[in-house]
């Protein structure tokens, strides 16, 4: 009796200090009554046409402003592509400039073309040389005509003081005679050297005409003036 006695009593206790424990708890808050507003409903934007959205300009904008700031984009061509063997060789085998290529043999009929416009203007040049000479000989025959004229007007006015024959011997240096034998002497010995030299001048162009003669030319170009 004495034992189920005690536990009853410790049953108790347990029970009175469990009740003291919630009592000491705070009690739970109530919920504020303010009541609850609902939410506005979110309207989507009309479409404007021909205005995109304000998201999709400034999308558009950003990217366009990026194109603009952005360096320029090289385009690389088959030239721009270097060989890596090259690229070893250095930059002196690089510039090295490309031989040209040689140019397309020509046919039969165009070499035969090209040797006659080369014949028809190396006759000309002939045909230049030999009028170049021909005037050349016609001034020196023009000058001893001159000469021979003079020479003639001197022995005229001559004649009237002596003998013009006495003008090639002694007499000719003497005081008296030799101021005007000089005259004649002078005119004498220009005419002389002008008709050797006419002789030479006139040779010379026989050699350069028998010479064209021998190239194939005719008479056209090697006597010009007949």
């Amino acid at each position: 009796m004495g034992r189920h006695r005690w536990v009853g009593n410790v049953g108790t206790l347990l029970l009175a200090s469990a009740a003291l424990a919630q009592a000491d708890q705070p009690l739970p808050s109530q919920p504020s009554q303010t009541p609850v507003q609902p939410s506005p409903v979110q309207q989507t934007p009309k479409y404007v046409p021909g205005k995109p959205p304000e998201s999709i300009a400034d999308a558009a904008r950003a990217s366009r402003e990026a194109s603009e700031s952005a360096p320029p984009i090289k385009i690389y061509r088959n030239k721009d592509v270097r060989d890596p063997a090259e690229e070893l060789r250095g930059p002196a085998s690089a510039s090295r400039p490309t031989p040209p290529s040689a140019p397309p043999a020509k046919t039969a009929d165009e070499m035969f073309m090209d040797k006659e416009h080369q014949f028809e203007a190396q006759g000309t040049a002939y045909k230049n040389q030999i009028l170049a000479q021909e005037a050349k000989i016609v001034s020196i025959e023009n000058h001893i005509d001159q000469l021979e004229s003079q020479f003639a007007d001197w022995t005229t006015w001559y004649t009237d003081d002596g003998d013009v024959s006495l003008c090639w011997t002694d007499l000719g240096n003497t005081y008296y005679y030799k101021p005007y034998c000089d005259v004649g002497k002078g005119l004498r010995t220009q005419a002389e050297t002008a008709q050797r030299q006419l002789a030479q001048e006139k040779a010379r162009l026989a050699d350069m005409q028998e010479y064209i003669r021998r190239q194939g030319y005719g008479n056209a170009v090697y006597e010009p003036d007949e």
